[in-house]
Order: structure tokens, then sequence, then C-alpha cells
């Protein structure tokens, strides 16, 4: 997921004014495919709650 977020950086990032406006839009705005189109914040906090979430 990583290689994707720097992708999308490299060609997304310039709509933004700040680093964190970008990352922001990241993780609770932009849908993923590889997650079969959610957001990564709902899919990170979902787990969390479950006690499925692993780091790294």
């Amino acid at each position: 997921m990583i290689e994707a977020f720097h992708k999308a950086y490299k060609y997304e990032a310039w709509m933004f004014p700040s680093h964190p406006q970008f990352v922001n839009y990241w993780n609770y705005e932009r849908p993923h495919q590889g997650i079969s189109y959610l957001y990564p914040a709902d899919v990170y906090f979902r787990d969390l709650k479950k006690g499925t979430h692993h780091s790294g």
C-alpha cells in the first residue's frame, strides 16, 4: 500500500496546499481499489475495534 501512496502523492499532491491535507484526503476521502473501494481510515478503525489490526 505504501507504494501506491507514493505514486498518488507524486501525481495528486499538487492539488493540496499542504502534506497533511493530502494525507487526510488519502485516508478519509479517497476510496482504494485494493480494499474493495473502502477508505483506509474506515478499514483501520474497523480492524482496530475488532482487534485484528496488524501494524507493519
